[in-house]
């Protein structure tokens, strides 16, 4: 069983040495082992002004639906954050261990519900990398959330394993300063189309079908492992494309963190069809025999012991 041409697999970001240590013991890599880095974008001062400018505006703002600060992200893996006010415009960045790695800014605007962030003209393409431009404003509760459409899928699969609302400030989805503290009940509010997403019980399925196992050595001396499978559950069963599922029987070692970025198992759904879907089961730092049929998979991680 081969991928089909043109599906999109969700790539986790790769820290490199100095970032992720393997089990406390050193890493045999070596500088010269390291691929050559881009100079990473400064700073800018045009940046540093209108980041000034938006936090004086938002001195001045109470109770406005979208303004303020955002974050999302882990110390360790890429962390992004937003400036955004009304009048001033925003400031995107996004940092890594190894410091600034991307920044836009520029002017906003919102309407049905999105934010359009129109860079500067003056910024080079290569600061921006893949920054989103485009937000959807999520309200849960009290909280509010920007979600890059990309994301999604990835969204709704959090708030079916019941990483969010999250509790702690780690986490991958783009959450409006002080929401930690805030209420979320129920279900966010999302556009029409991803309501279906919003699962009322978690789906539970089963690998019938094991294709390609492709493995990747890392620079941290760790074997990660992915293999492609087809599940017995489809979009009759609420399965849709981008929908994260984690092992169960044999366990997995779930969220080790409040997303699926640095969880030691995971399942991502690449093709859905009615009643059955093609997914690629994704492992890191592996010495364990690879997924067989039998394995079965739910969008409800299973609880730590």
């Amino acid at each position: 069983m081969r991928i089909p041409a043109g599906v999109g697999v969700l790539i986790t970001l790769l820290v490199l040495a100095g970032c992720v240590s393997s089990g406390g013991g050193k890493s045999s890599v070596t500088v010269d082992d390291l691929p050559t880095i881009p100079p990473r974008p400064a700073w800018s001062e045009a940046a540093e002004q209108k980041a000034e400018e938006i936090a004086r505006e938002l001195e001045g703002l109470a109770d406005h639906p979208w303004a303020g600060k955002y974050d999302a992200g882990v110390s360790l893996s890429a962390h992004w954050t937003l400036l955004v006010a009304p009048k001033s415009g925003f400031v995107f960045s996004q940092r890594s261990c190894s410091g600034m790695d991307a920044q836009n800014w520029g002017r906003v605007t919102e309407s049905d519900g999105r934010l359009h962030l129109l860079g500067d003209d003056s910024i080079a393409e290569s600061n921006k990398l893949n920054l989103p431009t485009e937000l959807i404003l999520v309200p849960w509760g009290e909280r509010v959330y920007a979600i890059p459409e990309r994301q999604m899928p990835a969204f709704c699969s959090w708030v079916n394993a019941g990483l969010e609302p999250r509790t702690k400030e780690n986490g991958d989805a783009l959450l409006r300063e002080g929401g930690l503290k805030k209420p979320a009940t129920g279900k966010p509010t999302l556009p029409a189309r991803y309501l279906p997403w919003l699962l009322d019980a978690p789906i539970v399925t089963r690998v019938i079908n094991v294709g390609d196992v492709s493995t990747r050595e890392t620079p941290s001396t760790c074997t990660n492992r992915d293999t492609a499978v087809r599940i017995d559950a489809g979009t009759k069963d609420g399965a849709f494309e981008g929908m994260i599922l984690y092992p169960v029987d044999p366990p997995g070692e779930g969220p080790v963190r409040a997303s699926h970025v640095y969880t030691t198992s995971y399942a991502i759904v690449l093709v859905a069809e009615e009643s059955e879907s093609l997914a690629m089961i994704r492992e890191e730092c592996v010495s364990t025999p690879p997924p067989a049929v039998g394995w079965k998979l739910s969008t409800a991680p299973a609880p730590k012991n």
